[in-house]
């Protein structure tokens, strides 16, 4: 045994020496072969080419494995046209060329060495957006600042190819490379070509902006950076330094000193892009770089005021706003002309009834407001009885407050506001009150969040310096603090003035309603229209918080944030129709928590604008459009059959056997009068109306469907126009039945009309569209128009705030002429 372990240990002695010396021969090997190799690059190469180069004169070289040219490049501007004092301090831009094959794993490397900054590429240059790899590039070399033209740049040129390569090299000063205020320069970018340029502000000068354009469509991305190298012009990194924006024929970014950047100087760095950066709806396909051109823009900087030069374009639509409040809320508070309140009939011959209609003797009033107005049709005297008997039958319809009720019988001319008014208007006012709470409690739980959410998005724009995180008209959006376009939200102060001033004549108007109840309790609920002001009250309400919430949506607009902007407007809107159609049905009481449960759906609704741009997008928008045009049916045969729009009534077989029996009333030869009148509808004013409503809502629903709008403004657009036709049919039926005016409405009426016309015209002309890309919004910016501070849309909210003022007013004065007219002789409509 002792033997045996000799005779082992002896082997594996043996087996370790053999091993180790096969090891070390390959390594010697392997050392001699690399400093063979070293030796011969040292001996092919032991003198480095170097070459001298002029500026603007092209360079023509090659290099391969193991050689490497140092161009070395002199700040010698003879041989450049001009005059040599204008490249003093010049920068270099350098432009490199090669024949290498653009799929070869071993390309060529250029590196530019000037004493305060390196940079390196190779060739081919190969970008993540684009298909093929670029043969050529331009880059400009980063100095902060050039005191001595005696000092040299120099660049390396070397490659891995064991085959040479052929390469071109041509340096050239960069011409107005510093720029001045209102000073235009025109060049051509490419992905492989960005442009940079610098700026210092003058001694008095704190904030500019930069304006870059384009004839042509183009994608390109401008960036300002601060004036450090090393500058990040590639088309991969110029979005990771400093503020930029993409543009397809229109930049402009406004730069604060100290602010926005660090100093008093910054680089401008423009660089092509691919255009499926820059467009959204339809991205235009990537080209090869070998057959693309290069794109022209001009560029230049403006000088901004300081803010202290803004502050009476500040002031002075605030004195506006409130003068015009209290002027009108003087006006209901004091009637100085008292001719504005007297009542009149639009007829040939118009009749003053304000002293007679209500009081001791309504034989006059009676044949001005019911027997003048009738424009119903003879018919033979059987169907003339037929129809005062079932008038008589029609006065003895119980009909109580949206409860029980019963179907209305074939003609319902008879039916007044005494036959509806069944509930105790006081008990209504209360449930009405409600409205008013309602509002302000969804005004405080949804607004908050609301700031919240797009405060941290101005936030986050600030520190990343993304600028098409938020569609601003940017040609005129003046920054204040943390707020890139500070008037585009003060601009929403007319909401908020003019909202309070709605409410004081509000509250005038109740304080004096009170005080008439007081004096004579049965007149006041025995003559003209009910007034329940819990409405009114939320109606101002709610322009009070449109004006917040369109003031938070504007901090950062998007399509994501554009809910918060609308939100209040469907508010708004609901509550007029509401108000309208409870005007002549005081019956009818529309919960104010069902109704706030139908604004959330709405809102809901407008969600699906997440899915714009997806596979589901035409999917989503019919489907959402058939929601609404089916509530609206089931709204308009509801009220047409039983004066109210509870959902139950949609259930009930009964209606659908009417419908039925009408529809089949057509099928029925008109061989006689009689036959004829059945065809007639029962109500033809009301059919009229809801038979309108449906079409306009068809028509107008599919057209803004089929456009290009986002599925949130088509809803409102939906709101908006049902509120206009509702008011329109309100004021025609007024009209038919030769209702009494006053003058006020009719002159409201004029200034609305004045006021939503113009305001259309300046929100369809809009500056800026978040539907698009951000690139393709800035498309519409323009420069502002009203005192320098203001553009299209700052006016757009001027006008619309006293539009929707003075509608509210229209809506409040409508039915003042009826005032002293008994209700038994006000017609249902």
């Amino acid at each position: 045994p002792t033997c045996r372990k000799l005779m082992g240990r002896l082997f594996f002695f043996t087996f370790s020496l053999l091993i180790s010396g096969v090891l070390g021969y390959t390594q010697n090997s392997s050392a001699l072969s690399f400093d063979n190799e070293v030796d011969a690059w040292e001996s092919e190469d032991s003198e480095l080419n170097q070459i001298h180069v002029l500026p603007c004169v092209p360079l023509n070289s090659s290099v391969k494995q193991f050689k490497t040219d140092v161009l070395i490049v002199k700040r010698n501007f003879t041989e450049c046209s001009g005059n040599d004092s204008q490249y003093n301090n010049a920068l270099l831009r350098v432009t490199t060329k090669s024949n290498i094959n653009i799929n070869t794993s071993d390309p060529i490397v250029f590196v530019t060495r000037d004493g305060s900054s390196i940079e390196t590429w190779p060739l081919p240059l190969k970008l993540q957006t684009f298909d093929s790899p670029f043969s050529s590039a331009i880059r400009t070399t980063c100095a902060t600042s050039i005191t001595d033209n005696s000092t040299s740049m120099y660049i390396d040129v070397f490659t891995s190819s064991r085959d040479d390569v052929e390469y071109n090299v041509t340096v050239e000063p960069v011409k107005n490379f510093s720029l001045q205020l209102k000073e235009i320069i025109g060049f051509y970018v490419d992905a492989n070509a960005p442009q940079l340029y610098h700026f210092k502000f003058p001694e008095d000068v704190s904030s500019v902006k930069v304006l870059v354009t384009s004839n042509t469509s183009i994608c390109a991305i401008v960036s300002v950076q601060n004036a450090t190298c090393p500058v990040n012009d590639l088309l991969e990194n110029a979005r990771s330094k400093g503020v930029y924006q993409t543009m397809t024929k229109d930049a402009s970014l406004t730069i604060t000193a100290d602010e926005t950047i660090k100093g008093n100087d910054f680089f401008i760095v423009v660089v092509a892009a691919p255009g499926s950066l820059c467009h959204k709806l339809e991205p235009i396909p990537l080209i090869d770089p070998s057959h693309r051109e290069l794109q022209y823009v001009e560029m230049t900087i403006e000088k901004l005021k300081p803010a202290s030069e803004y502050i009476y374009a500040i002031i002075a639509p605030l004195l506006c706003f409130i003068f015009v409040g209290i002027v009108v809320a003087a006006f209901f508070l004091c009637p100085c002309c008292h001719c504005t309140w007297q009542p009149f009939v639009f007829s040939r011959k118009c009749c003053s009834v304000s002293s007679t209609c209500g009081n001791n003797d309504d034989s006059e009033c009676e044949y001005l407001l019911v027997n003048s107005r009738k424009l119903v049709p003879k018919h033979n005297s059987s169907l003339e009885e037929e129809d005062k008997e079932e008038q008589e039958d029609e006065k003895s319809v119980l009909i109580k407050s949206g409860r029980n009720r019963q179907l209305l019988k074939k003609k319902e001319t008879s039916i007044k506001l005494i036959d509806l008014l069944k509930e105790d208007p006081d008990s209504l006012e209360e449930r009405y009150k409600v409205y008013g709470w309602n509002t302000i409690t969804v005004g405080i739980f949804y607004g908050l969040p609301a700031f919240q959410l797009i405060l941290s998005e101005q936030l986050i724009l600030n520190s990343t310096g993304d600028q098409d995180t938020c569609y601003y008209n940017f040609r005129c959006a003046h920054p204040w603090s943390i707020l890139s376009a500070f008037n585009n939200i003060w601009s929403n102060i007319g909401y908020f003035i003019f909202g309070l001033a709605f409410l004081v004549i509000i509250m005038i108007r109740h304080y004096k309603a009170r005080q008439q109840k007081l004096n004579d309790e049965e007149y006041y609920h025995k003559h003209g229209i009910p007034q329940f002001f819990g409405i009114y009250y939320a109606m101002g309400v709610a322009l009070v918080l449109e004006g917040f919430m369109s003031g938070f949506y504007h901090i950062c607009p998007s399509g994501s944030n554009f809910q918060f902007d609308t939100a209040f407007m469907f508010i708004i809107g609901g509550l007029l129709i509401v108000k309208i159609l409870q005007s002549r049905h005081p019956d009818i009481h529309a919960n104010a928590f069902i109704a706030f449960f139908c604004f959330a759906v709405i809102i809901f609704l407008t969600l699906i604008g997440i899915w714009e741009g997806s596979k589901a997008h035409w999917q989503s928008r019919w489907t959402i459009y058939s929601i609404i045009l089916m509530g609206v049916t089931v709204f308009c045969i509801s009220f047409y059959f039983y004066h109210d729009w509870r959902s139950g009534h949609i259930i009930e077989l009964n209606t659908y056997k009417r419908i039925w029996r009408w529809f089949r009333s057509w099928c029925v030869p008109c061989t006689s009068k009689e036959n004829c009148y059945r065809m007639k509808p029962q109500n033809v004013v009301r059919f009229i109306k809801m038979l309108t409503a449906v079409i306009l809502n068809i028509v107008l629903g599919v057209m803004l469907v089929l456009s290009d709008k986002g599925i949130a403004t088509v809803i409102l657009g939906l709101f908006v126009s049902n509120f206009m036709l509702f008011m329109l049919i309100y004021i025609v039926c007024k009209i038919y039945y030769r209702e009494p005016f006053t003058v006020m409405p009719v002159v409201l009426l004029v200034i609305l009309t004045i006021c939503w016309g113009s305001a259309f015209y300046f929100y369809f002309n809009n500056v800026s569209e978040w539907e698009a890309s951000p690139a393709e919004s800035r498309e519409r910016n323009k420069n502002c128009i009203l005192m320098d501070f203001y553009d299209n849309h700052d006016v757009w909210h001027f006008l619309s705030a006293a539009a929707m003022f003075f509608s509210f007013l229209f809506l409040l004065t409508l039915d003042d002429g009826m005032r002293n007219v008994h209700i038994k002789n006000i017609h249902v409509f």
